[in-house]
């Protein structure tokens, strides 16, 4: 017989999953199966690459990592010789939370705008999962039973629902989640479900799952793969995306304040977002540019690649445009690749108060302390693009301190704007 796991999530925020035409839902089944099941794959591969290492840093000894971490990715998802022992059955979701997105006006709401990036631009109104009373039930099945497997994909579930979401643009807060209740069989804590109430409680609980997840993978990846364990020296294979290092003060960051709405919450986060890397709003504020502004627009002047992008951690592809040079414009783009998305994600959570339920934004940084091993481009070196099939030559990634600079930014920013708040109310 079949194994059954269950869990119910409950969607945040508007989550933009499309069906087979973009940009709209699928009549049918509105959260299709394949699209949970690749993000639970995905939590696996960064989960795995945590404890998973090279034996040492040698290019040989990375190469056999990768083939130990398919191996064991394969053995639950399948590849393309065998199908997936994951099944997942198409999740309930009611037509009353399906319809498109009012999307946000640049005046009156800019952060959630901004936050959208890309997706709004060509003016079509995207199709949207939107938060609604009742949770969403999702039900795995495995094809055979491997002992283990329950544990590792109730770790990689909450992963998902705690860190990640669903759907575009869900690393900058669309499509964020919250897990309601899950199967014992998935041996999820069950302090790792409630609801925290405070900010310093949401922190706690993350750090809190984020190593029992961890624990997790250590006990039973062994039993699919006979390669070592977080034994090594070097870390974690530099060009994967893992969880390694993000157990920091500063990793993992709930930003000051919460909100009766989920789209208030996303709105401030937002805000501060554009107000750190927008010219022109830094401008607004009274700070200078950032220092890879000049050197983008020397790069264009001068025709060579800057020295550095320290923008780029914040995801590629990156576009310039100058009105100081008449239009001028440059796009930044990873080599050999179209796109790579940044480590740092941007999240809303839910906190449970006397008065109900409350929303804060949350920022988590992949990187974290482990910045020595990983880069935030996974080392992927950069290209500039200044017309449509020209580039220019390439040069090094960033090295991620500008995350880490714009987290502690904007926690001084929200920490001040909760302040004044408090001053206004009295």
């Amino acid at each position: 017989m079949l194994k059954r796991l269950s869990f119910d999530v409950e969607v945040l925020t508007p989550a933009f999953v499309g069906g087979h035409e973009p940009r709209k839902l699928d009549e049918h089944t509105p959260l299709r199966p394949h699209t949970i099941r690749g993000l639970l794959r995905w939590w696996f591969r960064a989960a795995a690459g945590s404890v998973l290492w090279p034996t040492d840093q040698s290019e040989r000894a990375r190469r056999r990592m990768i083939v130990e971490l398919r191996k064991v990715e394969s053995a639950l998802f399948g590849d393309t010789e065998h199908a997936s022992n994951v099944m997942v059955l198409p999740p309930k979701v009611s037509r009353a939370q399906c319809q498109p997105f009012e999307i946000p006006d640049s005046r009156r709401s800019p952060g959630q705008r901004y936050l959208g990036y890309g997706l709004f631009e060509d003016g079509r109104r995207p199709e949207a999962i939107y938060p609604h009373h009742t949770p969403i039930p999702v039900t795995l099945r495995l094809r055979r039973e491997i002992t283990g497997a329950p544990d590792l994909l109730g770790a990689t579930v909450w992963l998902w629902t705690a860190l990640g979401g669903i759907g575009a643009r869900s690393r900058r807060g669309y499509g964020s989640l919250r897990l309601v209740k899950a199967d014992d069989a998935m041996r999820i804590k069950g302090h790792l479900i409630d609801q925290p109430s405070t900010h310093t409680d949401l922190v706690k609980q993350l750090h809190d799952g984020i190593a029992w997840a961890t624990n997790v993978f250590l006990e039973y990846l062994p039993k699919f793969t006979t390669h070592p364990l977080q034994r090594a020296p070097g870390g974690p294979h530099p060009e994967l995306r893992t969880l390694y290092g993000i157990d920091g003060d500063d990793s993992i960051v709930a930003l000051a304040g919460m909100f009766g709405a989920a789209s208030e919450a996303m709105e401030r986060m937002g805000r501060l977002f554009q107000s750190f890397r927008s010219t022109l709003e830094r401008h607004r504020l009274g700070m200078p540019p950032l220092a890879d502004y000049f050197a983008v627009k020397n790069s264009i002047t001068s025709r060579r690649p800057p020295s550095s992008l320290d923008r780029a951690a914040f995801g590629l592809p990156l576009p310039f445009y100058f009105r100081s040079l008449q239009g001028a414009k440059a796009t930044f783009l990873p080599q050999h690749a179209d796109r790579l998305a940044s480590p740092l994600l941007l999240r809303i959570h839910a906190l449970k108060i006397s008065t109900g339920q409350r929303y804060v934004g949350t920022l988590i940084n992949l990187v974290g302390r482990g910045d020595s091993y990983v880069h935030p481009l996974l080392a992927r070196r950069l290209v500039e693009r200044k017309d449509k099939d020209k580039e220019s030559g390439s040069f090094a990634p960033p090295n991620g301190a500008i995350l880490r600079q714009f987290i502690q930014w904007a926690k001084t920013e929200a920490s001040n704007e909760q302040a004044r708040k408090l001053r206004g109310q009295r």
